[in-house]
């Protein structure tokens, strides 16, 4: 496999919907018909090769919450830490451990990029979710069924998780929702509020399928922003008039830029705009190498506790220049594996082929707060 790391243009996949499925709404606008028994935000129905800037290489680049979006330093959070090793390690989160972790976020001050600060009122019990996903979108859940917590897949389609005058918000906050939160939504907005709905994601290994972000400043609401209902019936217990979730899809344009962070680990998590900030899981150069990885890995952890022979494995084929340096060491480690394990048969490679299956598997946390940003 070659090894050559040269900087190179960065670019990420990203799922997006489709202009043919746009229909005029009335006085809403732009909106994308609700489809059932879909994965994902409503389902992607094309893809693009998005320019990017990968966080990695410069976190000074972070544009900052006026874009919709910021990271937090979770680094020196021992007691959070040590909860998410529990997660990170069990693969799935509990409902003590929710609990743990909330009271780590709940209540907490925590300084942004610009100087300003981000106080945590409130972490809403809905929401509070674990995702995991293969490299290049492979299922990985293994028939694991789709809870409140649990059994959610990276969501591989760009959108925006709120709208501020639709559902549940409308129900909950009896319309008040666009008075109390700071928002900026299609020609109508609040600046005055310093209260903010917002998302935290908080990643537990991500060497493939990270959260991706857009600029909001670089993306035209009023044609790329489109309404949607999610249905929720599959994984939350709500009143039949909130089982549909008004949030929003986009369309994609050249003109939009996109930020992902490559190396982020539970060390910092992203806080964004829960109420438009367009976002989703991305692709990145050589995932579909790592996807073949992650099954050969599979596939030898199998023969061998099987007490089959093991044969020789095909070296992995040369990566694309533009593969990130974080997935790269992975390939290069699982590509030395194979190269020893043809023939063999061993606990310690089976232990060692567990190990680079999971670091191959993007595992996140997320949450919804109500912020004070001042």
């Amino acid at each position: 496999m070659n090894s050559n790391n040269k900087a190179h243009p960065f670019k990420v996949k990203l799922g997006f919907s489709s202009a043919a499925d746009v229909v005029r709404d009335g006085r809403q606008g732009l909106r994308i018909p609700t489809r059932y028994g879909v994965d994902g935000s409503g389902g992607a129905t094309e893809t693009h090769w998005c320019d990017a800037t990968d966080l990695a290489e410069d976190r000074s680049k972070i544009p900052g919450l006026s874009a919709g979006f910021d990271q937090i330093d979770l680094s020196g959070r021992e007691n959070l830490q040590d909860v998410l090793a529990k997660v990170r390690e069990a693969g799935e989160l509990s409902d003590e451990h929710a609990r743990l972790v909330r009271s780590e976020i709940q209540g907490k001050r925590f300084r942004l990029s610009d100087g300003r600060r981000l106080r945590v009122l409130f972490v809403a019990p809905e929401g509070f979710i674990m995702r995991r996903s293969g490299p290049n979108g492979l299922d990985v859940s293994s028939g694991q069924a789709m809870t409140e917590r649990n059994g959610h897949k990276a969501a591989d389609q760009v959108h925006g998780d709120q709208n501020v005058y639709g559902t549940p918000l409308k129900q909950m906050l009896k319309g008040a929702a666009p008075w109390l939160f700071r928002h900026n939504t299609l020609g109508r907005r609040n600046r005055l509020s310093p209260v903010c709905l917002l998302n935290l994601w908080l990643p537990l290994q991500q060497c493939t399928q990270p959260l991706t972000l857009a600029d909001r400043r670089t993306v035209d609401v009023a044609t790329q922003q489109l309404h949607y209902a999610l249905p929720t019936g599959d994984f939350l217990d709500r009143n039949e008039d909130q089982a549909l979730n008004d949030i929003w899809l986009f369309l994609h344009d050249r003109q939009q830029h996109w930020y992902c962070d490559s190396a982020m680990n539970s060390e910092r998590a992203y806080v964004f705009e829960t109420l438009g900030a367009p976002h989703g899981a991305a692709t990145l150069p050589g995932e579909d190498i790592a996807e073949s990885c992650y099954l050969a890995l599979e596939k030898l952890e199998l023969q061998i506790k099987a007490g089959e022979d093991v044969e020789p494995i095909t070296p992995l084929p040369d990566l694309p220049p533009e593969t990130p340096s974080s997935l790269r060491s992975v390939l290069e480690e699982a590509d030395l594996l194979f190269s020893k394990a043809g023939g063999q048969a061993s606990d310690l490679i089976v232990e060692h082929a567990r190990a680079l299956r999971q670091r191959l598997t993007r595992q996140s946390l997320e949450m919804r707060l109500v912020a004070l940003v001042y």
